[in-house]
């Protein structure tokens, strides 16, 4: 078999691939790519037993075969190739990589020992419901903006593996999507394209969750496919196929920390409060509190912070309803963070219940994205 393709087409999917890959020494076939000829295209397909890919490539092919060779060298020689035109030949278990002024061969692994990614009619196969209702589409542009809303947020928890994601609720023509690390909690809802409801509530791994903005940002797409059974999810987005685990468990109930009522609601320009916030902070200590006083009479809030080396503080004008709120302090870190996930760039709304309880963010213009932050006890 013998394959041309453009340096720049490969170097991208082989970036992609290489962050799902991680060094096995018990299983060392799956630091292996397989690539072959399937429906006159070249399929490169990767896994950690966790996550599966599969992606399709335009190239010029003679022939057909197999081959299962090693992440790193491929990677590494096309990254460090000057030439555009890459030339990749398989002879029996070899892979012959060619180019204008260089050429190597990799000795390749028994392609039978690579594992099986299930395809999309397996996967559609174990679906127990087989009415589609758990099949649908969404807008990638949508899911961007979820991804940029969150990503921020979720982090590895080795003692409740169920924070380690994204819980993504369905439900009537919408999905929710949230994240939490226990101190902040950030709520995203986009639509269900095809108007479908899915009775069913997963997590999606961070590790996913962050293997999907790399497929975004490799093209533009309009839509993607999304089908879930018991313990997967796949993305279909045409010429790429990513299939993960789900992570089992009770995601938290996190509705009842969000409060209904407010004693106290601020409308802050954005960016204003982020530069004031910004030179507070310089007198932060480890613990990264600021305190926010609320000056009803003056229409200001007043941000303020103290350490050894010193103190400082700043006004900042706002239009404030409410009354019966003392001081309340915030982790500065935690507030730009949902700050620069709000899209608003003009004014942002906080709304606060009391010193103890936690604090609403969002934008004036309504996004569907809410940004919920725990105070720190004084």
């Amino acid at each position: 078999m013998k394959i041309i393709i453009l340096k720049s087409n490969l170097q991208k999917i082989l970036n992609i691939i290489q962050k799902i890959i991680t060094k096995n020494p018990k299983l060392p076939i799956l630091e292996n790519i397989l690539i072959e000829i399937e429906n006159k295209k070249i399929k490169i397909s990767a896994t950690n037993l966790e996550l599966g890919l599969n992606i399709w490539l335009k190239g010029k092919i003679e022939g057909s075969g197999k081959v299962c060779i090693p992440i790193n060298l491929i990677s590494n020689i096309i990254n460090n190739s000057k030439d555009e035109r890459i030339e990749l030949n398989i002879e029996n278990l070899n892979l012959i990589i060619k180019s204008d002024n260089y050429n190597a061969i990799i000795k390749g692994y028994d392609y039978n020992d690579f594992p099986i990614i299930p395809n999309l009619n397996t996967i559609l196969l174990s679906i127990k419901n087989k009415e589609k209702e758990n099949i649908l589409e969404i807008s990638t542009k949508e899911l961007k903006e979820l991804i940029f809303q969150l990503e921020n947020i979720a982090t590895i928890s080795e003692t409740h593996p169920e924070l380690s994601g994204i819980y993504l609720k369905f439900k009537k023509d919408e999905i929710e999507a949230v994240v939490t690390d226990s101190i902040r909690l950030g709520i995203k809802k986009i639509k269900i394209k095809n108007n479908i409801f899915i009775n069913k509530n997963i997590i999606l791994p961070l590790i996913s969750f962050n293997e999907l903005i790399q497929i975004l940002n490799l093209q533009e797409y309009e839509n993607v496919k999304i089908i879930i059974n018991d313990n997967q999810i796949v993305f279909d987005f045409g010429d790429i196929y990513f299939v993960s685990r789900l992570i089992n468990g009770n995601y938290p109930n996190y509705e009842q920390i969000i409060p209904k009522e407010f004693n106290v609601i601020l409308k802050l320009n954005k960016q204003e409060f982020i530069n004031q916030l910004k030179l507070v902070s310089l007198f932060t200590s480890n613990n990264n509190d600021i305190k926010l006083e609320i000056l009803n009479k003056e229409n200001k809030i007043k941000l303020i912070s103290q350490i050894q080396q010193g103190s400082s503080n700043a006004l900042i004008n706002a239009d404030i309803e409410g009354r019966g709120l003392d001081n309340i302090i915030l982790n500065y870190k935690f507030i730009l963070d949902g700050l620069n996930n709000i899209k608003d760039k003009n004014n942002i709304i906080f709304k606060i219940q009391n010193e103890s309880t936690p604090v609403l963010i969002e934008g004036l213009e309504k996004d569907n994205f809410v940004y919920i932050l725990m105070p720190i006890k004084s």
